[in-house]
């Protein structure tokens, strides 16, 4: 992992999900049951149980949505709107 992302997060606090055979790590909770998560590749992911899909890519980086979250720049609730948006 790379030290930048070290800085802003403590990998031990890595929770480790199995979802349709892949494995996730969340590293922020949306409550509910709902997770930002990365893969082993740090690909950032939306895990969230009743949209559909329920696990959606996201076109940032580890290092990004970190900074963000630091910030107060990610909304959940625009996160959510967004998600449940793209239903297919």
């Amino acid at each position: 992992m790379d030290a930048k992302i070290k800085q802003k997060l403590n990998p031990d606090a890595l929770e480790e999900i199995e979802l349709n055979n892949r494995i996730y790590f969340s590293f922020y909770d949306l409550e509910d049951g709902n997770y930002l998560a990365v893969d082993k590749n740090l690909k950032v992911y939306s895990l969230v149980h009743d949209a559909k899909p329920m696990v959606a890519s996201m076109a940032t980086t580890f290092y990004d949505i970190l900074q963000d979250i630091e910030d107060g720049k990610f909304d959940v609730e625009k996160h959510f709107a967004e998600r449940y948006s793209r239903q297919r």
